[in-house]
């Protein structure tokens, strides 16, 4: 009977190591080893390492590993600037700068050749490296737009209620120098008192004629569910400039003088129904083709602008065409199945490929521990029959994602920061753009921390930093 009972034990081990993938040395918790020193390379992977993801206030940093010549990640980073628990990282559409949201503002970063290297000479916290900070504020997502002048102008979503419960969600719009330097006040805004908890947003530059907004800013509020859409102004500008008086939904006057009013915060707006909306994104869509579901309204033809948006309400991601005159059909025209509530998404190729293999949507599925990805069609609607994911491991939490196109011959690469593992991840995309089950390489863990964001920059002909 004892045998029996150890035959019987060793057989369940044998089945438990085999559902874990650790036969042979190989687990699905440990992905391969980092490569210990990376060669000289020219791609370089930054991430926002918090300490609290949501209300921390206590320290922080960004930190940047190279890429070995063989793709893989290194087990330390090479770089490393101190900011106040960092949610969020974009990158310049056009210059090297790297711009971080911490708790209460945005810094700015020089990272040609690999650099880490604040913006200001002396590293310190005023333009053009960093704006001024707004505590409560809590910004959580950043987009780019460039006005007719060819300025780009960077739009935080500051979703508020951080520190002081006080603080109203909004838009802000801050005008970058030509160096992509960031100025210490926000130009305009979007701040209605209807508005709950603003978590994304999308800028449109449309050919909407002489007269009219050259273009639109639309606005995921979850609190609401919905997505208001507002003008933008000749100059890119939000419709109403930033308040004198403190951004506050209880502000004090200041004594014996009469406070500078808040502008009326009641545009005329439309808003679509989207479940909980979060995190947009933009795709370019070389086929479009109008919605069948878009009646009644709008009747307009698609512009080839598509928003990709998370409906963390029905825990999807949902495709919205934006028509030739701005408005969005009344519900989003296509959605993946319900799968998780993603903390970030990544279209690739963008623009969208118009051959084999077509685009794929991929999302870090937060609670899910995994990433998904989705098919894109030529119109630009994601088919929820493509599904192809990362395994499953809830022990983690990934929470942004960023691809590396092909260098040479290689594989795209996809990188997730990875809460929980306190680490990022590696996964080399198939030819077909469908992710691999795990990944090829890791960073070490990184103790205390929370890795909240991560993106990858790839100069040609750089070397080390």
């Amino acid at each position: 009977m004892l045998l029996r009972e150890r035959a019987a034990a060793a057989l369940l081990a044998i089945t438990a190591l085999a559902a874990s993938g650790c036969i042979n040395g190989q687990s699905r918790d440990i992905p391969p080893g980092p490569t210990a020193i990376p060669p000289e390379a020219s791609a370089y992977v930054y991430v926002a390492q918090a300490r609290n993801q949501s209300q921390g206030t206590d320290g922080g940093a960004v930190v940047a590993y190279q890429l070995g010549a063989d793709g893989l990640l290194p087990a330390e980073p090479y770089a490393s600037v101190t900011a106040v628990n960092p949610r969020r990282l974009v990158r310049h559409p056009e210059l090297p700068v790297l711009y971080v949201a911490t708790a209460s503002q945005v810094l700015a970063f020089d990272i040609s050749g690999g650099r880490l290297r604040s913006l200001c000479a002396d590293g310190g916290s005023a333009p053009p490296c960093a704006t001024a900070p707004v505590p409560g504020s809590n910004p959580v997502d950043m987009v780019f737009a460039q006005n007719s002048d060819g300025n780009y102008l960077l739009y935080v979503v500051e979703r508020g209620g951080g520190n002081n419960l006080d603080t109203l969600t909004r838009v802000v719009a801050y005008e970058l120098d030509t160096d992509g330097g960031l100025p210490s006040q926000a130009s305009s805004q979007v701040q209605t008192p209807n508005s709950l908890s603003y978590q994304g947003a999308a800028i449109v530059m449309l050919d909407l004629g002489e007269g009219n907004p050259p273009g639109y800013a639309y606005l995921a509020d979850a609190g609401q569910s919905n997505i208001g859409r507002f003008p933008l102004l000749s100059d890119g500008n939000l419709p109403y400039p930033v308040p004198t008086v403190p951004v506050s939904a209880t502000p004090t006057p200041e004594p014996d003088a009469s406070p500078t009013p808040s502008p009326t915060q009641t545009p005329v707006s439309t808003a679509w129904r989207a479940a909980n909306p979060a995190r947009m994104i933009l795709g370019v869509v070389p086929t479009p083709i109008a919605s069948p579901v878009a009646e009644p309204e709008p009747t307009g033809d698609p512009s080839g602008v598509e928003i990709y948006v998370v409906e963390q309400g029905r825990r999807r991601i949902g495709s919205i065409p934006v028509y030739v005159d701005g408005n969005l059909p009344k519900n989003p025209a296509a959605e993946s199945n319900t799968r998780g509530i993603y903390n970030s998404i990544a279209v690739y190729p963008n623009p969208i490929s118009t051959v084999e293999p077509l685009s794929r949507i991929y999302g870090a599925a937060f609670q899910n521990g995994q990433v998904d990805s989705f098919l894109i069609e030529a119109d630009g609607s994601i088919r929820p029959d493509t599904l192809s994911a990362t395994f499953a491991n809830t022990s983690s939490y990934p929470t942004g994602v960023s691809i590396l196109p092909p260098i040479g011959d290689g594989p795209a690469r996809l990188f997730v920061s990875v809460g929980g593992f306190n680490r990022v991840d590696e996964y080399e995309i198939n030819p077909d753009g469908t992710l691999p089950e795990l990944p090829v390489s890791s960073t070490a863990a990184v103790n205390d921390t929370f890795p909240a964001d991560v993106l990858v920059y790839w100069e040609v002909g750089a070397g080390q930093p």
